[in-house]
């Protein structure tokens, strides 16, 4: 890792650090003071926002192209953490009062977190895939979150199903665009669409993009669709099921804008 590529990345790491701290913190820390959880999340988001907004935010590569810095990718980033500090303070309150509150919680709103980080930053389809996926398994389990109840448990299953059709859809279309342009570079298939050095059948690479843009927009249709059924809108307050879909969606747009 160069010095380059930890400046691009730097408050994506910090989130993604500092989620694995509170998931192991969180082990010592008593089923009745879990606030403390919450406020250790808290300072991963405020210490990662500090770190981006005392960046130079100039463009940059990082990891041989795979993340791109600019300022659109830091103005994604910067309205993620605020969000997310958002999210702690509305969802400890409500799950104190509904007696639901369990460490796990932030620490699966962090690596949400990083997920979206990840996919503003994403200048290679494969970072598109990974960014997806580290969004998505939080909030399956967030989904099902108020368990035992049955209804909370199907909720999250119809998520995990739905997201995993989805993701199909996306990785067949990231390798038949490999399979079209010998690369998942966005960069680098867009100047071999405009080159023509690729295979002959233009055809594959057209199904190749559509099939990846098609599996970017079922992401955005289906999760928050799975979101909205009645059960999970019965466990969870209202606020927090719209503020997670606000920002998923927005993510996943982010990520698409990068396409």
């Amino acid at each position: 890792m160069t010095p380059s590529d930890l400046m691009a990345s730097l408050p994506l790491l910090i989130v993604a650090a500092w989620a694995c701290l509170v998931l192991l913190v969180d082990l010592f820390i008593p089923a009745d003071r879990k606030g403390w959880t919450a406020l250790l999340a808290g300072l991963g988001l405020l210490g990662a926002l500090a770190a981006l907004l005392l960046g130079d935010g100039t463009w940059r590569q990082a990891f041989g192209g795979m993340i791109l810095q600019d300022g659109y990718s830091g103005f994604l980033q910067g309205l993620f953490l605020a969000t997310g500090l958002l999210g702690i303070l509305v969802a400890h309150d409500y799950m104190r009062r509904t007696r639901i509150e369990r460490g796990e919680y932030y620490a699966l709103l962090l690596f949400t977190v990083a997920g979206m980080m990840l996919m503003s930053l994403a200048g290679d389809l494969i970072v598109v895939f990974v960014a997806i996926e580290l969004l998505s398994l939080p909030l399956y389990v967030l989904s099902g979150f108020a368990r035992p109840k049955a209804e909370s448990e199907e909720a999250a299953m119809k998520y995990f199903l739905l997201g995993a059709f989805a993701s199909g859809f996306l990785v067949y279309g990231i390798a038949l665009v490999f399979g079209a342009t010998a690369t998942t570079n966005m960069g680098e298939v867009v100047a071999a669409l405009r080159g023509g050095g690729i295979d002959s059948r233009l055809m594959l690479a057209g199904v190749a993009l559509v099939g990846t843009l098609s599996g970017l927009a079922a992401s955005w249709f289906v999760a928050p669709a799975a979101q909205r059924n009645r059960s999970e809108l019965e466990l969870l307050r209202e606020e927090i099921v719209q503020l997670r879909q606000s920002l998923e969606r927005l993510a996943r747009q982010g990520g698409s804008a990068q396409v």
